[in-house]
């Protein structure tokens, strides 16, 4: 029920249509959806918002889906708008299928993995209805224990975030030899 009223409610106020790649949104065809926004938009769509505290800021969303390998081709930029590419990628990344696109290096191949899934991106709620909450999702110690309620720890936090762009994947998990 909550993913229903999620995905309606998304596509109402986040309605980005007929985007060519790498084309942002302008404000006379809809409101632009900036990258902070889609990813406290993510969290609460692949169930990581558990791992978050009741009001999160954008970087704390942002943090939770770089644990879960889920960045732009750019990395994360709160401000930024997203673009047609950017989207394909977050959406296959969430999917968990990243390994299944055959061009990484080509914003066109994640669009056309996308396309031939029949997984439509023409807008934000349409993409984000097309995902499940994360079987396996990673956050739950680590990303808890950065979490502080002391402004200046947490923008230390924060400014660690943004020095560190290559943020290798999901983690293997550890297994008994």
């Amino acid at each position: 029920m909550r993913k229903k009223w999620m995905i309606g409610l998304l596509t109402g106020l986040f309605a980005v249509s007929s985007l060519l790649p790498g084309a942002t949104v302008h404000a006379e065809e809809a409101d632009e959806v900036t990258q902070g926004e889609l990813a406290l938009l993510m969290v609460n769509v692949l169930g990581l918002y558990r791992f978050l505290p009741a009001a999160p800021t954008e970087q704390e969303a942002i943090a939770v889906l770089l644990i879960n390998g889920i960045a732009p081709e750019d990395g994360w930029d709160p401000n930024k708008p997203v673009v047609l590419a950017d989207l394909a990628r977050l959406i296959v990344q969430a999917l968990d299928r990243a390994a299944e696109v055959e061009n990484p290096e080509d914003p066109q191949s994640w669009m056309a993995y996308l396309d031939s899934i029949e997984i439509p991106i023409s807008t934000v709620g349409l993409a984000l209805s097309s995902l499940e909450p994360l079987a396996e999702p990673l956050a739950g110690d680590a990303f808890s224990a950065a979490i502080t309620s002391d402004p200046l720890k947490k923008q230390m936090i924060i400014d660690i975030m943004y020095l560190i762009p290559d943020i290798p994947p999901r983690p293997l998990p550890v297994t008994p030899d």
